[in-house]
């Protein structure tokens, strides 16, 4: 092999490494990520919850009741801190909105890299979980809550997460 054809194999190789093989399907229907430029955030709200008790199940723990009232804040915290590029900035500006006492963040990941709101969702999740026992995203998946929602926000092709416990 001459040095063309081993820098066209590298340069092919580095790009499928790239490529984010978490298991998802980028044909399927939960992984649109929008249709005619829209963006069902609620829905992608409510598959967060679902994948946080999915994962207290996995551990033994009860499902958490989703929250009209929180999700609302949880909506706010994702857009401010979003716009902000600041961790947790909503949730310390205003004590959890006096809704939440705990807040796992997701925040501003590229939508073009995982291709949608579902799989940034599974993605950060997962990194949060595997922190495991001490770690405190793990410690708020699994903290005594009796509530939990989730806020989504978009901006400039960003997306920030919030999971917000009560």
């Amino acid at each position: 092999m001459n040095i063309k054809t081993v820098g066209a194999i590298l340069t092919l190789l580095v790009g499928l490494a790239s490529v984010d093989c978490g298991g998802s399907n980028p044909a399927a229907p939960d992984s649109i990520a929008s249709v005619n430029g829209t963006y069902d955030v609620t829905a992608d709200a409510a598959f967060c919850v679902t994948e946080v008790n999915r994962l207290r199940s996995s551990v033994g723990k009860p499902p958490l009741t989703r929250s009209d009232q929180i999700e609302n804040f949880s909506h706010e915290a994702a857009r401010v801190d979003g716009d902000a590029h600041e961790t947790h900035k909503f949730f310390r500006q205003t004590n959890g909105g006096g809704v939440a006492r705990a807040e796992n963040e997701i925040p501003w990941w590229a939508l073009t890299r995982y291709g949608s709101v579902r799989n940034i969702i599974r993605d950060g999740l997962a990194n949060q979980w595997s922190e495991g026992p001490g770690g405190s995203h793990w410690e708020n998946i699994t903290g005594n809550y009796t509530e939990v929602a989730c806020g989504v926000a978009i901006r400039d092709g960003e997306v920030t997460v919030t999971q917000d416990f009560h």
